[in-house]
């Protein structure tokens, strides 16, 4: 399926808070698509662009996808020839303010470290506004382990949970509780690198019990929540997945923080079976 949209362009400076982002995204007309982009690559293409679905995409990514659909973009130069041709990702999230949220919260957790997926810009198509995102080639979300398959090397667990791990100490490193940590929202790269997917509910947090409930939530989803038996037992969810958590404790958060985690980390390594048989 191929479809032609408008195209139009929005400087980095002008996503920045206070700029009228949340108006220009609602105020969009419909099929049309806004990328951030400098006026110098902006006035190198012309005003259209063509979308074409790419089903392959979604590969090893079906249970993380939440709504999300993937295209090329096709963008041509303004002598006719093409320009750019970019894999994307667009998820539908209905409100203008919320896909400004998005942006800035994927533009902040990248600014020092790829943890999820670069931002590009907003599609309004079919009465809904979207975030384009680019496309990782490569990419595979965990539940493809942990829930589909199964028969699992020990290798293998430790390697989902170790990377949950990584991932959730780096975004509380930087202040964010997730909100949604599931087994389908985490996911490594083709080189390896953790990757954190689905950022609607990321929030800036204080409260330790606040980042706690990340913890408690990626162990929840291990059984499906309880629909099913965890392929992890709970001595690997506390050597792959808590003990690598509460040995970054002290680089996460200020001392005054730290017992109060350290408190948590115990009390979910004790309780993990009863988390995963939704009995907590």
């Amino acid at each position: 399926m191929s479809t032609q949209v408008e195209l139009s362009f929005i400087s980095q400076n002008d996503t920045r808070k206070g700029h009228g982002l949340t108006s220009a995204i609602k105020n969009l007309p419909g099929d049309t698509m806004l990328l951030v982009s400098d006026q110098e690559r902006a006035s190198e293409l012309t005003n259209i662009a063509h979308l074409t679905e790419r089903l392959d995409y979604k590969e090893g990514r079906d249970d993380s996808m939440c709504n999300v659909w993937f295209a090329d973009v096709k963008m041509d130069a303004t002598d006719g020839t093409t320009l750019a041709m970019q894999p994307i990702a667009i998820k539908p999230l209905g409100e203008a303010w919320l896909a400004a949220r998005e942006f800035r919260t994927a533009k902040r957790l990248n600014r020092d470290a790829q943890r999820t997926f670069r931002p590009l810009g907003f599609l309004s198509m079919g009465g809904q506004i979207a975030t384009v995102t680019e496309f990782e080639e490569g990419v595979t979300s965990f539940d493809n382990i942990l829930w589909r398959r199964h028969q699992l090397q020990e290798k293998e667990i430790h390697w989902a949970l170790s990377c949950a791990a990584a991932g959730l100490i780096s975004l509380h490193s930087e202040g964010y509780t997730h909100g949604d940590y599931q087994v389908k929202n985490t996911a490594y790269s083709s080189t390896l690198q953790p990757r954190i997917i689905d950022i609607t509910d990321v929030r800036k947090r204080a409260d330790p019990f606040e980042f706690g409930d990340d913890l408690t939530l990626y162990i929840e989803s291990l059984s499906i929540f309880g629909r099913r038996p965890s392929k992890a037992s709970s001595q690997q969810v506390k050597e792959s997945f808590l003990d690598p958590y509460h040995q970054a404790i002290h680089d996460i958060f200020p001392k005054s923080k730290q017992q109060s985690m350290r408190e948590i980390l115990t009390h979910l390594a004790v309780n993990a079976d009863k988390i995963m048989q939704d009995e907590y």
